[in-house]
Formats: structure tokens, sequence, C-alpha cells
């Protein structure tokens, strides 16, 4: 036992080969969880979304090696992200994930239905009253209902040293299949160039 409390996948897609893993980083909220079961070094980050109920879908957390992947605790990607010292919440707008959103994730940010919420996936446009209203709606729903929750890194983009290879595996299980490939290959074959087919039995 890991110590840690929870999954890396909902039960639906813990049974499937494919790129949920990246959609959920990138289309839930997370929040810090910090001494896990009582361990004070043990620090996690929770699923965050305003209606998500543990108690019918278990929690749902990722550690920071997941989360560094994609997001920093500054808008600048200079600063790891770190459960134990950071109070902050992660999320992105909509609009740079809405193919995750749509294609893989039924419609879903933040545990909302996208089309209850007509213009959430216009991009945010700086210094319009509306971006900036449609953002803390979109934070409350990601954040534990919190509209002025502290910002992890930037909403705009993935601040974290994989944050453009996260949101493209994200937007395209495709592209990730084809990556995901390349390097099973690599792994399963590096120092054996002369591997053979088994014989047929």
């Amino acid at each position: 036992n890991s110590g840690y409390d929870g999954w890396w996948s909902d039960p639906l897609n813990g049974r499937k080969f494919n790129n949920y893993y990246y959609i959920s980083m990138l289309a839930n909220g997370w929040m810090p969880d910090r001494a896990v079961q009582g361990i004070e070094w043990k620090n996690q980050w929770l699923n965050s979304n305003a209606n998500f109920e543990p108690s019918k879908e278990g929690p749902i957390m990722m550690l920071n090696t997941d989360m560094c992947l994609a997001f920093s605790y500054d808008k600048e990607g200079q600063i790891d992200l770190n459960a134990r010292e950071h109070d902050c919440c992660t999320w992105p707008e909509p609009h740079p994930i809405l193919d995750a959103i749509m294609e893989y994730n039924d419609g879903l940010y933040c545990g909302v239905n996208m089309s209850s919420h007509p213009g959430w996936e216009t991009p945010f446009i700086e210094g319009d009253p509306l971006s900036r209203l449609r953002l803390k709606d979109q934070r409350a729903a990601c954040c534990q209902g919190q509209v002025k929750a502290h910002d992890c890194g930037s909403v705009m983009k993935g601040t974290g040293p994989a944050g453009e290879a996260v949101f493209r595996f994200a937007n395209d299980e495709d592209y990730w299949l084809s990556i995901f490939s390349e390097a099973w290959f690599k792994a399963t074959t590096n120092g054996f160039p002369d591997l053979k087919p088994l014989d047929q039995c």
C-alpha cells in the first residue's frame, strides 16, 4: 500500500487503455490534500470540482509528479508545483482543451456539462468584462466553489515542463497512441538488437 488515498482514474476509464489520464488532469480542478492518513510527508492533489462527491465516486487523486507535468506554481513555469507547500487550484480555461472535453469527456468540464453554459467555449480575452465573469464561474466549478481561489500557474496554458505535450495528448488520443507506441518500442527493445518473434505454438 502506497499510503496515498484514491485512484488516478474513474471506474469507467480505469478499465480502458486511453488518454484519460491527461484529460482528467486538465478537465478537472485539483487542490492539495496534505498529511494523507496523518503522515506529514505524504501529500497529494484531490479532484476539487464543486459538484464532485467522493463518497459516491471515490477519491480521485494525483501526485506532485503528475501535476507538475502540466502545471507550475508560478505563471512563468519556474517554480515546481508541490502539494505540501502550495495552496492553490490547478485548472485551465476550457478553450485550449475543447477537443478533450467534447470528444473524449462527454462534454464535461470540471463536472459541468458545457452545453449548459453557453460561451464557456470562447477563449478568454484580456480586458473583456464577460471573459472575466466566465473565468470566475469556471474557477468556482473547478475549485470547490471558490471564485477567489489562488490559481496554480496560468489558466491559459500549461506552464509545467511537459505542459504542451499534456494538452496535445488530452486533445488527440491518436497522437498520444502514436507517441506511446514509439516509446513502448524503445523501452522494450533497448539493448536487445536481435529479438525475434516466438515460433508458432
